[in-house]
């Protein structure tokens, strides 16, 4: 019981941060915000950093996200760990579909001095977004798997890490607003919150 209220929570305030995000967005509050943050990346562009954050970037793209999720959801039916093969498959199919919708209905443009080429709308992040699910559900579906307290420890800090570098590389390239990267990281939190939670009490 105390297990599904911790999930409760984290569903209610990754909501309605995610809600109070796109409302500053629609309302334009953010935007003094978003054009600090912006200018302040723009102003520490570099070659070397500029072709690292490519490279963070493109490694979390359409193609090298659906092998990741393919391996991840391959090596839990190997298992026959066919719960958790559920809540991995429902978490990255439910929040690739809300992402691409509220792109849909939110319809933002990205920053004019963007790096690289995109045609989706900007908020919320995608890569934010899925980035997000996919790192949770390792340290969800692994991290009690190894022995060594400092090796568990080390193996959440590289998945947080990797987590905030995507998100922080989507900025840096101007492809991304920095509300768009908060509200994509708030919209997975939510995601697979909400999955991990509705399967685990239909499996009660």
């Amino acid at each position: 019981m105390k297990m599904k209220k911790n999930w409760m929570k984290l569903i209610l305030i990754s909501a309605l941060v995610f809600i109070f995000l796109m409302l500053c967005v629609v309302l334009n509050y953010s935007s003094g915000f978003d054009t600090k943050i912006n200018s302040f990346f723009e102003g520490i562009w570099s070659p070397v950093s500029t072709t690292f954050m490519k490279f963070i970037s493109d490694s979390f793209e359409v193609i090298p996200f659906i092998i990741l999720s393919l391996i991840l959801v391959s090596v839990l039916l190997i298992r026959k760990d066919f719960r958790n093969f559920l809540i991995a498959s429902v978490s990255l199919v439910f929040g690739f579909f809300l992402e691409s919708f509220f792109k849909i209905i939110i319809h933002r443009a990205r920053p004019e001095n963007i790096l690289i080429s995109e045609t989706t709308f900007s908020f919320p992040s995608s890569h934010a977004t899925l980035s997000l699910i996919f790192f949770f559900l390792l340290i969800f579906l692994f991290r009690k798997e190894i022995k060594n307290k400092y090796a568990e420890i080390l193996f959440t800090i590289v998945c947080v890490f990797l987590i905030i570098l995507i998100g922080v590389s989507r900025i840096y390239l101007g492809a991304h607003w920095p509300t768009d990267v908060f509200a994509g990281w708030t919209l997975g939190l939510f995601c697979v919150s909400s999955v991990i939670l509705v399967i685990n009490s239909l499996k009660k």
